[in-house]
């Protein structure tokens, strides 16, 4: 009894290096994989970053010269830095609400590729993430370059701004400006108002070159809507979205390592099966009643049934020569008195799991414990159902 103890130890030594060593790569690969896929895109991969810079830049230059006269139109830039980030945000969201055409999807999958970011083919959710970060990735590069080419002609050249249209007043204009600025309440320049609204409407067919000192008030606001509309609101979109594939990746290596785990559990010893022999002799030795042997008759079919163990009134003698399947419960631990039984026989162990008087599957670590003892024994292995190895 105690060398079978000490065996027992052991082995459940042995197996917590096992698990140990496992959880260790688990955890390695959960680093790798975040820091891979999080950290990639800023080290080695700019081509995102590099093409929207170029895309803010040469369109910020475009619609920031003016007219003949040197005047931008203040609606036009709205449009592009307001409208544009915001719009683009709202439609990089559509992949994760399952609204994105498949053809626009391979689309951006090529592209990603050519980034060179292989798509995760192995977790939708994970391909989505992927797509709307490198999507967001190019919208920062977008702001940069605008505000970069905003603070260039600022510097190099005497910028009007003015604001045109034929059906918009500064009445209806003025409270959506209002709600625009907003975020940036504190800066006070930076604050449209009704009479800069109506000193700054312009018309094609005049130019007044009194007004000029009201028509550079603008940049505040202009430059404001760029830092909050087309740079920042892109860096939260990238925190949230860095945040969520971290989560998903958290769960994907959760779910691998309790697979590691099953698999770890179920198949670290060499002396499981799920056959047996065309001949056996079944010994019921936790003596269950006739209710659960019918349960297992897909097991025991027809072969003979003997009865023994320490709820028997009368133990039958073992034939050398015969393989035996010996049913055991499987919540109670192997005893000593089992092990003397059987030492001089074969066959194989099947431990019998009760849930409410119904026959389930053994838990893992029910099975495990089986599993030892049987590698204490000569010629015995553990009877476990194809499913459930």
């Amino acid at each position: 009894m105690v060398q079978f103890v000490a065996q027992a130890d052991e082995k459940v030594k042995d197996d917590e290096r096992r698990l140990s060593i496992l959880s260790e790569s688990v955890k390695q690969a959960q680093g790798y994989r975040l820091t891979n896929f999080a950290t990639d895109p800023w080290q080695t991969r700019h081509i995102p970053l590099f093409l929207g810079v170029v895309l803010g830049f040469l369109g910020s230059i475009f619609f920031l010269s003016g007219d003949q006269y040197g005047q931008v139109n203040i609606l036009v830039l709205l449009g592009l830095f307001v409208g544009v980030p915001v719009l683009g945000g709202l439609l990089s969201l559509l992949p994760l609400v399952n609204l994105e055409p498949p053809a626009v999807h391979q689309f951006k999958a090529r592209l990603f590729t050519f980034w060179g970011r292989p798509i995760h083919h192995n977790d939708e959710r994970l391909d989505k993430l992927s797509v709307l970060y490198h999507g967001q990735y190019v919208g920062v590069g977008f702001g940069l370059g605008s505000l970069l080419a905003l603070l260039l002609l600022l510097v190099f050249t005497d910028m009007h701004f003015v604001w045109r249209s034929t059906l918009l007043t500064p009445q209806l204009l003025l409270p959506v400006l209002q709600v625009l600025s907003l975020p940036w309440f504190f800066w006070q320049s930076a604050q449209p108002t009704m009479e800069l609204l109506t000193a700054t409407q312009d018309s094609r067919l005049t130019v007044d070159a009194a007004r000029a000192l009201d028509f550079k008030k603008w940049w505040p606001f202009v430059m404001a809507c760029q830092l909050c509309y087309g740079f920042i609101l892109r860096l939260v979109m990238m925190a949230i979205i860095r945040w969520r594939i971290a989560a998903v990746i958290k769960m994907s290596n959760k779910r691998e390592a309790k697979r590691h785990r099953h698999v770890a559990t179920t198949k670290s010893f060499s002396n499981t099966t799920n056959q047996l022999p065309d001949k056996v002799v079944v010994l019921n030795w936790a003596s269950f009643a006739d209710a659960t042997l019918t349960q297992l008759n897909d097991v025991i079919k027809k072969h003979p049934v003997i009865t023994a163990g320490p709820f028997s009134s009368k133990q039958s003698s073992l034939d050398t020569s015969s393989h035996y399947l010996v049913l055991v419960k499987a919540w109670e631990p192997p005893l000593q008195e089992l092990k003397d039984y059987l030492q001089h026989c074969k066959g194989v162990i099947y431990p019998v799991e009760l849930q409410r008087e119904k026959v389930s599957k053994p838990k893992p670590h029910h099975l495990q414990e089986w599993q030892r003892f049987t590698e204490t024994l000569q010629d015995w292995a553990v009877y476990v159902e194809e499913e459930t190895l």
